[in-house]
């Protein structure tokens, strides 16, 4: 009898488990489903999640790839800092200004070093729905060129950061909407990109992302 028992308790717990997962499972084909059925128009503003970035940092975090160091701080600074000999700064900050608009600067500080981080949107260069943003870092207090240049359509210092092993990495995403040559428009439920991760000069990985939008009405 108490066999019986055990044996019927394992079934149930069986049904329950096999229930539960096909509801996930049910649930996460609803979403699919709701998101093939996106239409993209000009309600959807990529920028909003900037391209995606969010995901893309955490997919690359799951998979143990690559980790923001938890011993960072970011803070904005002016212009008027960094031109007025708070920092020790070159010229080359000076021109960045010059040439690119909404140009905004944070300092980066990993353990006794101080990074600068420069974003300004450039002159020209566009995505299918957005700008690009040039991005330069320096090591505040040394006469080295830049540590890294680079463009990617997402807008945040966070693209910026120091891994777990104390390496200055990167993460730039480029447009790959496709444009076909007779000059036709296509249209997709999602925004194409193709992500590009670095440490150094060093290229980690290279994937391709779809990227879902938000609404902006």
């Amino acid at each position: 009898m108490v066999y019986f028992k055990i044996k019927i308790h394992i079934l149930l717990t069986f049904v329950l488990i096999v229930g539960f997962s096909s509801g996930c499972q049910s649930n996460r084909a609803k979403q699919n489903i709701k998101d093939v059925a996106l239409q993209r128009d000009e309600g959807y503003n990529f920028g909003d999640n900037n391209y995606c970035f969010g995901e893309v940092l955490d997919s690359l975090m799951n998979i143990d790839l690559l980790k923001p160091s938890k011993e960072t701080h970011y803070r904005k600074v002016e212009r008027s800092q960094l031109t007025q000999g708070k920092y020790k700064v070159g010229p080359e900050v000076e021109e960045f200004y010059d040439y690119t608009t909404e140009t905004e600067a944070y300092v980066l500080e990993y353990k006794g070093n101080s990074y600068l981080i420069m974003i300004g949107q450039a002159v020209g260069a566009t995505g299918k729905w957005g700008d690009y943003r040039n991005y330069r870092c320096y090591l505040l207090g040394s006469n080295k060129e830049s540590l890294a240049e680079f463009g990617s359509l997402a807008n945040t210092p966070f693209t910026i950061f120091i891994n777990d092993n104390g390496e200055l990495s990167y993460i730039a995403i480029d447009d790959n909407y496709p444009r076909p040559a007779d000059g036709s428009e296509v249209v997709l439920n999602h925004y194409p990109t193709y992500v590009s991760v670095y440490t150094g000069d060093s290229l980690v990985t290279e994937f391709e992302y779809k990227c879902y939008g938000k609404r902006s009405d």
